[in-house]
């Protein structure tokens, strides 16, 4: 049944989008857009810009994962145990072990917040009659330890601050980076093999970057197509680099298409994240030169990515010119679950402008 958006849902709605900037629907990917050129400039107040595109200069296929020699403890199956006993930790000892500041309400972390519901600026008191926030936070279903900043230090030989402990998980899989290192486990917390380093399997695309593991990791599970997505800078090249990995397969213990992308400048592309999207990979970044330069938008080929096509290319904003001068700290929309947007819908690129929160 549709109901129909009140006034105090409509303010909501406004309140929302001030607490957040929406840059979009400025880049879209689909089979039959080519590369280079600006596929939608006409979003509400968003300035007409030029995209800059580019191709893969490095592609490969690696090693399958569980085949890789175990470059660290060759005693990692002890974690297994480890894990267990973490799982096995009696409800009080949980009960001890958690943040007290979980248990407080959002009022009083923030003031003025939580006031109620119909005093609240941001929600409709008339859509529910449920508290803003639950007390607590619910203990989680599986508990277990994964890869730590001294991990680095064993199998690369230094440690990172911080350790970039990024992670996404699957239906029968969670694979976790920090920094260098890449771990793979199943849905009980069993380690399925050694912790390997990225450029294992990012060095079958050869080039600059062959022996690079220089930080800012990301993990991306692609619910649409069943694969995994990792992706690392690399900066021991001039310009810099941005290295993927797409599993071949569902099982991401199994072999990787490797791309190397070249940045379109010679500026930092640092503080990468991605989104998964039906048209595209979409990649957000803090661009550095002489000083903070604002941020930069990444669409890349999804489909011949997941073909393991090396002429897979991408299309680049830089924001920094008539789109958002002041932009930065972006993210871009993921999809999570099986259900995919509407058709045509393009790629959301958001950040927090609320100067509540400083």
């Amino acid at each position: 049944m549709k109901k129909q958006l009140s006034g105090g849902g409509f303010r909501a709605v406004l309140s929302l989008l001030f607490v957040c900037l929406a840059i979009g629907i400025f880049l879209r990917y689909s089979e039959t857009a080519s590369l280079g050129q600006t596929v939608r400039d006409d979003a509400p107040g968003i300035a007409k810009e030029t995209s800059v595109s580019g191709q893969a200069v490095g592609f490969g296929i690696s090693r399958a994962v569980r085949d890789l020699p175990e470059v660290a403890d060759p005693n990692w199956k002890i974690d297994a145990e480890r894990s267990a006993k973490a799982r096995a930790k009696s409800d009080k000892q949980q009960e001890k072990a958690k943040n007290p500041f979980n248990t407080r309400r959002l009022k009083n972390m923030v003031p003025g917040a939580g006031a109620g519901r119909s005093s609240s600026p941001f929600v409709d008191a008339a859509l529910s009659p449920e508290p803003l926030l639950p007390g607590v936070v619910p203990t989680p279903s599986v508990n277990f330890d994964g890869l730590s900043s001294q991990d680095n230090q064993t199998t690369f030989g230094s440690t990172f601050a911080p350790p970039d402990t990024v992670g996404d998980v699957g239906p029968n899989h969670y694979v976790q980076m920090t920094n260098a290192l890449v771990r793979i486990y199943d849905k009980t917390g069993t380690p399925l093999v050694a912790p390997f380093l990225f450029s294992s399997i990012t060095n079958a695309a050869g080039g600059p970057c062959v022996n690079a593991d220089d930080g800012d990791p990301i993990v991306i599970y692609d619910p649409l197509a069943d694969r995994w997505i990792l992706s690392q800078f690399c900066i021991s090249a001039d310009p810099g680099h941005q290295l993927f990995a797409v599993s071949k397969t569902a099982d991401p213990t199994g072999q990787y298409y490797v791309y190397d992308f070249v940045h379109p400048t010679a500026d930092f592309f640092d503080y990468p994240h991605i989104g998964v999207w039906p048209d595209g990979y979409y990649m957000s970044v803090n661009q550095f030169g002489s000083g903070f330069v604002g941020a930069g938008a990444f669409a890349y080929d999804r489909v011949k990515m997941l073909q393991g096509d090396p002429t897979a290319g991408y299309i680049y904003f830089d924001q920094f010119g008539t789109i958002c001068p002041s932009c930065g700290g972006q993210l871009p929309t993921d999809l999570d679950g099986t259900v995919p947007p509407p058709a045509g819908m393009g790629n959301l690129f958001m950040e927090f402008r609320a100067d509540e929160y400083g």
